[in-house]
């Protein structure tokens, strides 16, 4: 994921996953997570690039695989929980 901050600002970026065809039409909870903290982001106005291993939620025996399209939403927030930024794309696995 390429993401991009100002100096300064303590942020987390979350992710949530979910398939994005019609598997998932009726499901409004993500099938995984990931979060990265202050200290794994680098925040000095320029892109930066992170790998993120989002983990599927347990409960969840939907299969996936490589070809499956994903719509992933990025939320950047606040030290105190408020949002900053989102962002949502699909892309394939």
């Amino acid at each position: 994921m390429t993401y991009s901050c100002d100096p300064a600002p303590i942020l987390y970026l979350g992710i949530a996953w979910r398939l994005a065809d019609e598997r998932d039409s009726q499901i409004s909870s993500p099938r995984g997570v990931a979060t990265l903290q202050p200290s794994q982001l680098t925040c000095d106005g320029q892109k930066h690039t992170v790998a993120i291993t989002a983990r599927t939620l347990s409960g969840n025996h939907l299969p996936f695989g490589e070809g499956d399209p994903v719509k992933v939403t990025a939320s950047v927030s606040n030290f105190e929980g408020a949002p900053y930024a989102q962002r949502v794309v699909v892309t394939t696995l």
